[in-house]
């Protein structure tokens, strides 16, 4: 013998998947069926799930109606799988990307080759002056860095304070 369904399952399960016991989990199905030919309950609830489960099936099918005509799901279909295929073909011919396609990582001829990433949309008579640029600006936040961390002030306790702040007693010194 199988599990026992209790009746608050088979109606939270009958709300999910509907009356129909085919569309339930396959684990629950045999409970639920000894449960609808045994309990008068039970069987109200699947047939008071089974309008809901008309309008449903009466929704979807007349929304699939509409939406295609005899043998133009077929023809869509046919299309996709035309265009996936010359652009997959297309792309395997090349074996590097077009200059305003952006592959990433890029290959090492894009970065330092002729200007590449460094020289930008000024072309590669500008690719010195920005990378010269680029670590100027690194530099001086260095140095700024260094400045600001020796600029600060070490602030050090005399020995005398701090052997008087050790014999008062813990109270004193926060009260």
């Amino acid at each position: 013998m199988g599990r026992i369904m209790s009746l608050r399952r088979f109606r939270r399960l009958a709300g999910r998947y509907g009356a129909e016991l085919e569309r339930w989990p396959p684990g629950d199905r045999q409970a639920a069926r000894i449960l609808a030919d045994t309990s008068l309950e039970a069987h109200q609830v699947l047939q008071d799930e089974e309008p809901l489960d008309l309008l449903l099936h009466d929704a979807f099918a007349s929304r699939d109606a509409l939406d295609w005509v005899d043998g133009e799901e077929a023809a869509a279909m046919a299309r996709l799988q035309e265009v996936v295929g010359a652009r997959i073909a297309d792309e395997a011919g090349n074996d590097r990307a077009k200059p305003d396609n952006k592959r990433y990582p890029p290959d090492f001829e894009t970065v330092s080759g002729s200007g590449g990433v460094l020289a930008g949309a000024a072309g590669p008579q500008a690719a010195l002056p920005r990378l010269l640029g680029m670590v100027l600006g690194g530099c001086l936040i260095i140095a700024a860095g260094f400045w600001v961390g020796s600029s600060q002030t070490q602030h050090v306790i005399h020995p005398d304070l701090l052997g008087e702040m050790q014999a008062l007693p813990l109270g004193a010194m926060v009260g």
